[in-house]
């Protein structure tokens, strides 16, 4: 009988805490389906009054389906898209072309992060924007032309190229893996071929890829229809860029991730053994921006590494999408881990 009230009373407490769970913000604007000549719109949310975090995406359809295109973490509930996009040179005149968007947010408050909010809002650029911008006819989409589509290959190095007339700006890069509409490598180029990067693991599979381009104004449509290469294991040798190592358990964690500057990264790896691991941090075009170590004798269990957000003469990098190489160096078990994480421009608070 002296249970029930102690019954009672953890039903009271437990209650309330699952109702306190955060709500996903309410969109106000621009409303859903606005159609007009804005190319720099301000996405606008109400939330809770204990949200201490937003996080803004920005989608655009590119054939295959909804693809990231911009996105910020930030302390306001306003954003006038593209301004300090995580998503780095997607609009370099910094304001959107001609084309239509969908978007979403969530909010965070001390305790986590909400759902983004759904279904996703849409609105759409159709003409010169009050602000000057004046994006004009989307350019048609390019050629591709190498490798053939149906390429068979031992590895990487593979360049993609394609076919574009003079004057473009800019020419954007996706690779995608049968099955999976996320990107396994994307990369934007002032010249109409791209290398994809080798600090990225590699797995024998079909992939597809595709490119559109930009002429200062508008981006094309991504070529139709995507061309394939094939990834296979090389005949008396072992797989370019990802061979799996016993030493290493899983893939590599990051924490926090989103990043944010003035807070260390930590990028922490399990080992069943003793390994000696390199590692290094690369901005997301392949640019390596800092060696966090160079053959590092690391014992069994945990193995971190740390970084500051400096690049090699101490300047502290812009936000963007980085990637932490480790590669274990031992020859007769070669090795290659990656991981990803994003890193913020606001510096306030740690992401959940």
């Amino acid at each position: 009988m002296k249970r029930l009230p102690t019954l009672t009373a953890l039903m009271l407490v437990l209650v309330p805490v699952a109702a306190l769970a955060l709500a996903p913000p309410l969109p106000l604007a621009p409303p859903n389906g606005t159609k007009g000549p804005n190319s720099k719109p301000v996405l606008t949310v109400d939330g809770p009054g204990n949200v201490v975090e937003l996080n803004f995406r920005v989608y655009q359809e590119d054939g295959v389906g909804l693809r990231l295109v911009a996105e910020i973490y930030t302390a306001e509930t306003a954003w006038p898209v593209p301004e300090g996009s995580l998503v780095s040179t997607m609009f370099p005149s910094n304001a959107l072309p001609v084309g239509d968007y969908w978007w979403t947010c969530r909010v965070r408050d001390h305790f986590g992060w909400s759902e983004f909010f759904a279904p996703v809002w849409s609105f759409s650029v159709e003409t010169t924007g009050p602000d000057g911008y004046a994006p004009g006819i989307p350019p048609e989409p390019p050629a591709l032309v190498a490798p053939p589509t149906g390429t068979k290959s031992g590895g990487l190095p593979i360049v993609l190229s394609i076919g574009a007339p003079a004057g473009l700006e800019l020419f954007h890069f996706v690779v995608r893996r049968t099955g999976d509409d996320d990107p396994v490598w994307e990369g934007h180029s002032t010249a109409p071929n791209w290398e994809l990067p080798l600090m990225l693991p590699v797995e024998p599979d079909i992939y597809y890829w595709s490119a559109r381009v930009f002429d200062g104004t508008a981006w094309s449509a991504f070529a139709e229809p995507w061309w394939s290469f094939e990834i296979g294991k090389p005949v008396g040798g072992e797989q370019t860029g990802d061979v799996r190592s016993p030493a290493v358990r899983a893939l590599p964690q990051v924490f926090p991730n989103p990043t944010r500057p003035g807070s260390p990264t930590l990028v922490r790896l399990a080992l069943d053994r003793p390994a000696r691991l390199s590692a290094a941090v690369y901005d997301a075009a392949g640019k390596r921006i800092k060696t966090l170590a160079a053959g590092r004798a690391c014992t069994a269990g945990q193995c971190e590494f740390v970084w500051d957000g400096t690049d090699e003469t101490g300047g502290m990098v812009g936000a963007g999408t980085y990637l932490c190489r480790i590669t274990h160096d031992d020859a007769a078990e070669p090795s290659v881990r990656v991981a990803k994480f994003v890193r913020s421009g606001n510096p306030t608070g740690a992401s959940r």
